[in-house]
């Protein structure tokens, strides 16, 4: 009695878990996507990008399919995918499997995790190709919310790369732009100094000063000689000796004037004003050297940055599902019957030891 009892159970319980596989659990549906991070840098020979493209050659997208395989199991990913389909309400539909569905009061959290139970990632180590997997209740919305999760990532990854390099631009026309102001602060000092001065070059006025004195001497040293000679045979009061004494007397103080104007002590002297249009020159060319390594890094920077652009690659898609992929029926009731076969026979195993122990 007890063993038909058991039985019935048994069978019973195999019935109801046919019952339900077959007639009120939901059919799932199953949408895969397999995906891609690709550099415009990598993309500058065919042959190699062929070979990034099945993992040939190392990419910069190891780290970023990482990046998005978690910005696709994360929470923001799953809010995007609600103002575009309405998925909550997709797992909280009822119909007859109560086991399935989403409660109608379920939190935010409940409803994260039955979104991560259906949607899931896989990443091949060697490729850097992430298999996105999708599943839903019907196939549209396995293929929606695939669909949307895609161009989401596209978005996401675009908007990374397109921040660092603006950031890195960004900083390379912030430095050329002080670069800049320098220099035209550098030049209009320069300038200040030439009309405070009212020398155009005291390079050149200094060269022209330095041979006026040279001159002079030249003549001074002339007319001291043909004043020893006049001495010889004329006296001293003569008009040809007072006329070159008067003549030797103002080219020395001309010359004391042009030697004082050129290395006195005043703030007007041209060795002073030489010195400080020399130090301002130079500091005029080192800005311009600066503003000029400045716009080259920048032209670098924008170069660069247009390389490191990313984007996403759809490799392949299975597209609209046409068969459910669970539940898997048969494996199910095999299991099932293995499972209950199992009960059956630890039952009756115990049943038998109890029966032994009492005779």
């Amino acid at each position: 009695m007890q063993n038909k009892l058991l039985l019935f159970l048994l069978l019973l319980s195999f019935a109801l878990f046919f019952a339900y596989q077959n007639f009120l659990s939901k059919r799932i549906y199953e949408t895969s996507v397999e995906l891609i991070v690709k550099n415009t840098s990598d993309e500058s020979s065919s042959f190699n990008g062929a070979l990034n493209f099945f993992g040939g050659l190392p990419s910069s997208g190891q780290n970023d399919i990482h990046i998005i395989s978690s910005y696709i199991k994360s929470y923001n990913m799953l809010k995007h995918i609600s103002h575009k389909a309405d998925l909550e309400m997709h797992y909280k539909d009822y119909e007859f499997d109560i086991f399935r569905r989403l409660p109608s009061n379920a939190s935010k959290e409940a409803y994260f995790d039955r979104y991560l139970r259906f949607v899931h990632t896989k990443i091949d180590s060697e490729s850097n190709i992430l298999k996105l997997i999708v599943r839903a209740y019907t196939p549209q919305m396995a293929f929606d919310v695939s669909d949307i999760i895609v161009s989401e990532c596209e978005a996401f990854i675009n908007k990374i790369s397109e921040d660092i390099a603006n950031d890195q631009v960004e900083f390379v026309a912030k430095e050329l732009r002080l670069a800049e102001e320098r220099l035209k602060e550098v030049r209009q000092n320069l300038l200040e100094f030439q009309d405070s001065q009212k020398l155009i070059n005291p390079e050149l006025t200094t060269e022209a000063a330095v041979g006026m004195i040279v001159g002079l001497e030249e003549q001074l040293i002339h007319l001291k000689a043909e004043g020893i000679r006049l001495r010889s045979f004329i006296k001293e009061g003569s008009p040809e000796i007072v006329s070159n004494n008067q003549r030797v007397l103002s080219l020395e103080k001309q010359l004391m004037h042009e030697k004082s104007r050129l290395t006195g002590s005043g703030t007007d002297k041209l060795n002073r004003s030489l010195a400080l249009f020399n130090d301002l020159q130079l500091e005029a060319e080192f800005a311009l050297e600066s503003y000029k390594a400045g716009f080259s890094s920048l032209e670098k920077a924008r170069l660069d940055a247009s390389r490191k652009l990313k984007h996403l690659v759809k490799i392949s898609s299975t597209g609209l599902p046409e068969d459910p992929a669970y539940p898997r029926v048969l494996y199910n009731l095999l299991t099932a019957s293995l499972v209950l076969l199992l009960i059956y026979g630890v039952i009756r195993l115990v049943i038998a030891t109890i029966q032994d122990h009492r005779l």
